[in-house]
């Protein structure tokens, strides 16, 4: 049983998952990681941007997850960090004025730190412990456009790069089953599905044509693993 949930004030993803042991040792498994990287690591690069996914991962007794309380306090608290207006620009300036560093980049995002430091160890302050899961290496398209007089950076939207989606789909089949593409698999299955929506449907061609390259580009790609329901 997983959760992806997106801290969008917070510039943060958490995955949620349960893992049922043999039914003693029941925990929660709590990870977390940046969904949008800074704007200083994008502009820097010239290509696509590696990063690993997913941070700080902790497990803590399942039973401490269950309590009402626990589940309040923690709703609470993200609901909180969600609706979090991030006022704060003006004073972040004048400590770096003060200590002498640079002034951050106009339309900076926001560090993740209430989420991968405070609550990560809020976590481990609840019988938490460090958890060793398979990683993934993710290679990122994002793009930063000035634009306008100030040169206020645009930047791509997190939920249009899925991130946090792509991050809970992709681990989960790896953990599954680390032999298998199970992950291009999916992918494949859902441009078939989507594609499938546009039968009947008033679509032009080209667009069509982009999908259905899509498609069989990834099944080009998974070559003898092509499972038989696709």
């Amino acid at each position: 049983d997983s959760l992806a949930l997106l801290v969008r004030a917070q510039n943060t993803g958490i995955i949620l998952r349960r893992d049922w042991g043999d039914g003693i040792d029941e925990k929660i498994i709590y990870e977390c990681f940046e969904v949008t990287l800074p704007v200083s690591d994008v502009m820097s690069t010239k290509n696509k941007l590696v990063t690993s996914f997913p941070g700080p991962v902790i497990h803590f007794p399942a039973e401490t997850f269950d309590s009402k309380y626990f589940q309040n306090e923690f709703a609470t608290f993200l609901a909180e960090m969600n609706d979090e207006d991030n006022d704060e620009d003006s004073e972040d300036e004048g400590r770096r004025r003060k200590s002498g560093l640079p002034a951050a980049h106009p339309g900076e995002t926001q560090d993740p730190v209430f989420i991968t430091s405070l609550l990560a160890g809020i976590m481990h302050g609840l019988e938490g412990r460090g958890e060793n899961v398979t990683r993934i290496n993710m290679r990122v398209a994002d793009d930063v456009l000035l634009k306008g007089l100030d040169k206020t950076p645009w930047r791509r939207s997190a939920l249009w790069l899925a991130i946090v989606l792509r991050v809970a789909i992709q681990t989960t089949l790896l953990r599954e089953d680390p032999t298998l593409q199970l992950y291009k698999q999916f992918m494949v299955f859902l441009h078939r599905f989507v594609l499938s929506l546009t039968l009947g449907e008033k679509f032009d061609s080209d667009i069509l044509f982009t999908m259905q390259a899509k498609m069989c580009r990834r099944l080009a790609k998974l070559g003898d693993d092509v499972a038989e329901f696709l």
